[in-house]
């Protein structure tokens, strides 16, 4: 029995492993996977240690306070998750026809719980109480319920989601991320709820895409033109392209862009007329013109 935290028993287990009768076996630690990105920056390192106590109720230092403590258990807690071995379950899917009408559900058990072990805050799993069905077998419902529901809208957008997202389409990096988010919550466009670190559009962020998207100028909204400018950078930066050639190509997006906007200003300030009410069709026209210099951004 281990007397330690459980996680500092993941390092044990990891390190000299044993079978249920207690004989040590091959070391289960295993090295992490390599990740596709490097944001070259300087990684400064430091070996973290035991708490000098002996009370095996603190770990790190004695004098660390809860937070810390548990700030410290969570990187050590990732670090034995991703030298661990993979999870594995077994899932069953089921579609059903009752007099016509088609369900689905899908079942998954866990069997190796394995990482899930030393990493609580990652679940898995769900529905592991499906019955054993073969491919075209009949049998009779036991029972049948119907329940009234109503659809419900997406959750707001998470901070980690969002970086999640702007990782995906190659905005950014460690260093400019929080810049990033942050441009866009000074111009307006969106704001933060700091205790539940999630997004939501403010009227001048939907204003805009939604004149942007009826001016047909998905560039200056969607994510992609962006990436690819990004992208592009690090092309410089690794000396597949020249600067000129990167200038060149964003000129012509862009220029492409302003003309269609100025033709179509009026789309743009009937929008804003329309999610800023009391700034009226003129004063929202205007601002729209000086907000849409930003809209390229993330």
């Amino acid at each position: 029995m281990c007397l330690t935290p459980e996680w500092i028993c993941g390092v044990l287990s990891l390190s000299t492993p044993r079978t249920p009768g207690g004989a040590p076996t091959r070391s289960a630690f295993l090295a992490g996977s390599s990740g596709g990105n490097h944001d070259l920056g300087a990684m400064t390192t430091r070996r973290t240690r035991r708490s000098t106590r002996q009370d095996t109720a603190w770990w790190g230092e004695h004098d660390w306070g809860n937070d810390k403590r548990q700030l410290y258990e969570f990187i050590v807690r990732h670090f034995l998750a991703c030298c661990s071995k993979d999870a594995i379950g077994s899932e069953t899917q089921v579609e059903i026809d009752i007099g016509g009408e088609r369900f689905r559900t899908t079942g998954l058990m866990v069997i190796e719980r394995n990482w899930l072990d030393v990493y609580p805050y990652s679940g898995w799993g769900g529905n592991d109480n499906l019955p054993k069905l073969t491919q075209g077998q009949s049998f009779s419902p036991t029972e049948l319920r119907l329940r009234t529901g109503t659809t419900e809208p997406p959750p707001r957008l998470s901070e980690r989601d969002l970086i999640a997202k702007m990782e995906a389409y190659g905005i950014g990096t460690d260093a400019t991320v929080a810049e990033h988010i942050q441009k866009q919550l000074e111009r307006g466009y969106a704001e933060k709820d700091e205790a539940a670190l999630t997004f939501w559009p403010t009227p001048l962020g939907e204003a805009l895409i939604s004149g942007y998207c009826r001016m047909g100028l998905d560039d200056l909204w969607k994510p992609d033109l962006r990436g690819k400018i990004e992208a592009s950078i690090r092309d410089v930066a690794a000396g597949r392209i020249s600067k000129e050639q990167v200038l060149q190509q964003a000129i012509q997006f862009f220029r492409a862009d302003f003309l269609t906007a100025q033709q179509r200003a009026g789309v743009l300030a009937s929008e804003m007329a329309r999610f800023l009410p009391m700034a009226g069709a003129g004063g929202a026209g205007g601002g729209g013109g000086g907000s849409g210099g930003g809209g390229g951004g993330p």
